[in-house]
């Protein structure tokens, strides 16, 4: 098993990163050259359900979606591969944008990137950071993909939706990315030393009504009904999303 975390200001500065396992690089009896690696920088990961959250993003700043209690999206239809399942047809035939995200339902999200271009959705997560590098210790640093659309099938747009589509990414990017909540709806680079410049400007990439709007929905998500219920801090209001990637095995 292993974990990592980092933890970001809004301005995009590192305040901590740490992975486990780890190692004591003062007790050499115990060295492993694998506990070593920083896994937030080197490993590319499929970011599953936490795309999601930039999928309704998108949709609402086109106007694609309102977002309000009194819309409801259409989940009883499969659309290509992706099904209504037993468990998720539980919360009926139509649902509202916040229960797509309080569930982390993928038909749902689906039929919301149906509305989308590839066009649109590729220049979106490329502005968010995807697919580069943040060369913020480029020696180890793995940049994650992002895969052109014009080579993508129907199916690579419906998942990348949902966060199994033709991208990866390292634990940094992601962090990154969600600081459009801390930011009105911009992106700045990140910092490991506090006063440095950097390479890269902030980016503008959703408007601080549509951010906001989605921010207040994914405070649903770390609730008692929510799937990041665990995730809940007394006397705080905690907007998050889960996710959940899969594994090859053998």
């Amino acid at each position: 098993n292993s974990g990592s975390a980092i933890i970001l200001a809004p301005n995009g500065e590192i305040l901590a990163m740490a992975n486990y396992p780890a190692d004591d690089p003062n007790d050499k009896r115990i060295y492993n050259a694998e506990h070593y690696r920083n896994r937030v920088l080197s490993d590319k990961v499929e970011p599953g359900s936490t795309m999601k959250p930039f999928t309704m993003l998108l949709a609402l700043e086109q106007e694609k979606i309102t977002a309000e209690d009194d819309e409801l999206i259409d989940v009883s239809k499969r659309i290509g591969h992706i099904r209504s399942d037993t468990k998720a047809r539980k919360y009926g035939d139509a649902i509202t944008v916040k229960k797509i995200l309080q569930k982390s339902h993928n038909l749902g999200t689906v039929n919301v990137a149906e509305r989308l271009s590839k066009e649109d959705m590729y220049s979106t997560w490329n502005k968010l950071g995807f697919g580069r590098q943040l060369g913020l210790i480029p020696s180890i640093e793995n940049s994650g993909s992002l895969r052109h659309f014009n080579s993508w099938a129907p199916s690579d747009k419906r998942a990348l939706s949902f966060g199994h589509g033709p991208m990866e990414t390292n634990l940094a990017q992601l962090a990154r990315a969600y600081l459009v909540f801390a930011n009105e709806g911009k992106v700045p680079p990140l910092k490991l030393i506090k006063g440095t410049n950097t390479f890269e400007d902030t980016v503008q990439v959703f408007s601080k009504k549509s951010t906001d709007k989605i921010a207040q929905l994914l405070d649903s998500v770390a609730s008692n009904d929510g799937s990041g219920y665990r995730a809940r801090i007394k006397g705080y209001n905690v907007a998050g999303k889960t996710g959940t990637a899969e594994m090859v095995v053998n």
